[in-house]
């Protein structure tokens, strides 16, 4: 992944969450989990989104936030990007997001209603612009595909 710096404009002022968000298990806009692997305040996220309790299913989700750090990537060069979620066992999934090979947030959702099952990915940028190369998603039991990024500079 390559990411540049977060901008604003008058429609879309700067907000804390700016930055690359990976999706998983992706069942609707209301429910699916997003890491948030890049933010502009410098933090990871690993956060559930889900129907809001009493309210009509079409309406906007809500967030649950499993785990946090702070962890900044660096602006203008690639990155290695992964997300795993495994499970359930014991009714509970575990969540969790590598930045360039190293474990950065590990977390278990112990109410992952509807997102036991397999569910789409997605690729989010607020205030953001993002390139990548190499994306795969799968059901991997075992190492992790990896492709190499092109030459340093300006993404392709």
């Amino acid at each position: 992944m390559y990411l540049r710096p977060p901008g604003a404009t008058d429609r879309t002022p700067a907000r804390d969450w700016d930055g690359g968000h990976l999706w998983l298990r992706y069942h609707s806009a209301q429910e699916l989990y997003a890491l948030s692997f890049r933010r502009r305040d410098g933090k990871v996220v690993l956060k559930r989104k889900h129907p809001a309790p009493g309210r009509p299913a079409d309406e906007e989700g809500v967030y649950t936030t499993l785990a946090t750090a702070r962890h900044a990537l660096g602006h203008d060069r690639w990155h290695q990007i992964c997300g795993t979620v495994s499970g359930p066992r014991d009714g509970r999934v575990r969540i969790t997001l590598s930045l360039n090979g190293r474990t950065v947030l590990d977390a278990e959702d112990e109410d992952p209603g509807r997102l036991v099952t397999a569910g789409g990915v997605g690729l989010r940028g607020d205030n953001t612009e993002m390139a990548f190369f190499g994306f795969t998603a799968g059901n991997h039991t075992g190492g992790r595909p990896r492709a190499e990024p092109p030459a340093e500079g300006t993404p392709r």
